[in-house]
């Protein structure tokens, strides 16, 4: 038996590992979307409230970005996502025994650390299997494939939880996470990388060129608006059909899936676009007015609109994610070297910059029942606001920087 050609055959069994993992990541992160109407009225919480749980998450995940490439290199990449994981499903069954808004709080932001710790360290146990000519393809397999799968399990789950209830619907998410866990942890293998004082010095002055880099800080807060907003909609999306339009279960469930499993062939679309154009500040500008037309679409009540946005939302928002975090990699000032830290530093920016827009939405959705109640006009407000936040976060971004770099 050839022992170089198992250990190449392997990596592919790392891959479809961390590939699971990384469904049950973003299922954590979009688990009370189909939830949102039952946790609310059992809990006794506003939409403001609802909307705030998600917000809570985005603290935790956008406040650990860059620390968790740290604790990646201290602890071990295999180590910091596997505990990444199981944090994520901990927070999630905890989240399960809630009584009120404080705690179901808390547990939604510890669940948000752990998904901020578990991108780097997941993406570094693939840069050991693969090399440079196939990682692209593993990265988009695992980040974006699995990612999208995620999320489409995640939100056409309104059967599951009317079935379920809630509560053990967040119980039986959280035991396969810790299962997917446990298996990653069985079977991943992963070498720990020593890291030397001089390396050290090296890291700090690297992370300061990527802390002082301006062009970053513009694209991550031209892309707020399409981030929280995005956030927002998928959060909200469930709810406002089943509650609001009063669709059955069933067709709002083929609806959200729909809308999540659009991002596993919009994902790498987005990407191949700006790279045949040379150009991707146009494309992530194109990319957030599309996302607020989609918002727009759905102010006309008309079906046929609301499944056109279904179907070009993921598109519209891996414009905007896609070609953001390749522009902050391919920065030649950066390096290789210290993208990954480039991408952290954008993440940083976008997440927590853009956590207070799902609160925002359920706010105003709140004063919109008070004055016309359940109905979908209530959404008005709310549609127009997501539109209007994505286009003005754009004003960030000067024109002549749009020209002067792709």
């Amino acid at each position: 038996m050839n022992l170089k050609l198992i250990e190449n055959n392997y990596r592919w069994i790392i891959l479809i590992l961390i590939g699971f993992a990384y469904i049950m990541f973003s299922a954590y992160q979009y688990s009370i979307s189909p939830a949102l109407s039952f946790i609310g009225r059992d809990l006794g919480l506003s939409h403001a409230e609802l909307m705030s749980l998600m917000t809570a998450f985005m603290i935790g995940y956008g406040s650990f970005q860059i620390v968790s490439g740290v604790l990646s290199l201290i602890i071990g990449a295999k180590r910091a996502y596997i505990a990444a994981l199981s944090i994520e499903a901990l927070a999630t069954y905890v989240l399960s025994l809630s009584i009120g808004f404080l705690d179901a709080f808390i547990y939604r932001f510890i669940s948000g650390l752990g998904a901020g710790l578990f991108i780097g360290a997941s993406t570094a146990v693939l840069v050991q299997w693969f090399k440079e000519s196939e990682l692209g393809f593993a990265i988009g397999i695992a980040a974006g494939t699995c990612f999208g799968i995620g999320i489409a399990l995640a939100e056409s789950s309104v059967i599951l939880v009317e079935i379920l209830n809630w509560r053990n619907y967040l119980v039986l998410i959280s035991i396969i996470g810790l299962a997917i866990a446990l298996v990653n942890a069985a079977f991943v293998r992963y070498r720990m990388v020593e890291i030397s004082k001089d390396a050290w010095v090296r890291l700090k002055l690297g992370l300061l060129r990527v802390m002082r880099h301006r062009s970053i800080w513009l694209i991550s807060l031209a892309s707020i608006g399409a981030y929280g907003t995005a956030v927002a909609f998928l959060t909200m999306l469930p709810t406002y059909l089943t509650d609001f339009c009063e669709w059955d279960p069933g067709t709002a469930s083929i609806a959200s899936s729909i809308l999540g499993l659009g991002f596993i062939p919009f994902g790498p679309l987005a990407g191949i676009i700006a790279d045949k154009l040379g150009r991707r500040k146009p494309i992530i500008i194109l990319g957030s007015i599309l996302c607020g037309i989609c918002y727009l679409m759905l102010l006309t009540q008309i079906t046929s609109l609301v499944w056109i946005s279904v179907v070009i939302f993921p598109l519209a928002i891996n414009m905007v994610l896609i070609n953001l975090l390749a522009i902050v990699s391919e920065y030649p000032e950066i390096g290789v070297e210290f993208s990954s830290a480039a991408v952290g530093l954008a993440m940083e920016i976008v997440i927590l910059g853009s956590m207070w827009i799902p609160w925002l939405a359920g706010m105003i959705l709140d004063i919109s029942i008070a004055t016309v109640g359940i109905v979908p006009e209530a959404y008005t407000n709310v549609w127009i606001s997501l539109s209007a936040l994505t286009l003005l976060a754009l004003i960030a971004l000067p024109a002549k920087d749009v020209i002067k770099y792709k």
